[in-house]
């Protein structure tokens, strides 16, 4: 909106935010970060710019909670806002409402998969029940294993709601039940493999030539770290060379990352 895509120097920004009062939602501050002093620089003079903008801006700006926590030991991020709030993960049914709720603003219904049980004999049952008590109870299981999988986050939540549309018909949506990835071998994929998820998590993406640049490792080694979590389906393109974890699995590879202190775990907060 403010026609600043190919501006690169922070003070021709200030020079554009001058004038009359807005409010500016910057969306992922980790996308502005890199893990290096350059980019620690980077987001250091970001703040600097929110800070020296306050009077006349009003600023909303959201971070990754594994970036927010590296931020906070490195550059004090709490200290550069009025309010800052930590938004708890959300539960099936407050999911439920709010993907409903964009369903009906954009004019789709939702159509509910069968849950998966175990046991024929249980699953029999359940199917009879399910009949008798239609969608509410197919609506409540999906969301609660949205719920799981998504670990509460409403951007996951959405992707894999997305990621779950098996088809369209008309103004119908007919979704498939959310898988979440098994990861119980996630420690096999090596210490390099490990390294290079937790800068892309940090990042929010990350191409090669970044991760050569954190990493300071040879294009070899960081090419085979990526080309290992691709194919393991831990990260994914999109776009432009670059790539992001995927979300059916970010949850569980940030808590691993986390247990490997490859990420500051979320008890090391003060």
């Amino acid at each position: 909106a403010l026609g600043l895509f190919h501006v690169e120097r922070f003070e021709d920004v200030e020079r554009a935010l001058a004038g009359r009062r807005r409010l500016v939602l910057l969306h992922g501050l980790e996308q502005a970060f890199l893990r290096t002093p350059a980019g620690i620089a980077h987001v250091r003079r970001l703040l600097q710019l929110i800070a020296a903008t306050r009077d006349r801006i009003c600023w909303v700006v959201s971070v990754s909670e594994p970036t927010a926590r590296l931020l906070e030991k490195l550059c004090d991020l709490r200290s550069w806002f009025t309010e800052y709030i930590d938004f708890p993960p959300l539960d099936g049914h407050t999911l439920g409402l709010l993907i409903e709720n964009r369903c009906r603003i954009s004019g789709f219904e939702a159509r509910y998969p069968t849950p998966r049980r175990l046991g024929q004999r249980r699953r029999v049952r359940f199917g009879e029940r399910i009949r008798r008590r239609g969608d509410t109870e197919r609506r409540r299981s999906f969301y609660d294993n949205l719920a799981t999988a998504s670990g509460g986050n409403v951007r996951d939540a959405l992707t894999l709601w997305v990621k779950s549309i098996n088809r369209v018909d008309g103004d119908l949506v007919y979704l498939s039940n959310i898988t979440e990835p098994s990861l119980s071998w996630f420690d096999q994929l090596g210490r390099d493999a490990h390294r290079v998820a937790a800068a892309v998590a940090l990042c929010g993406t990350l191409s090669a030539d970044e991760g050569i640049e954190v990493m300071h490792w040879p294009s070899a080694r960081v090419d085979a770290a990526l080309a290992t979590l691709h194919g393991a389906r831990i990260i994914e393109s999109c776009g432009d060379e670059r790539y992001r974890l995927w979300a059916p699995a970010w949850r569980q590879v940030t808590e691993h990352l986390s247990a490997h202190r490859s990420l500051i775990p979320p008890e090391a907060d003060s």
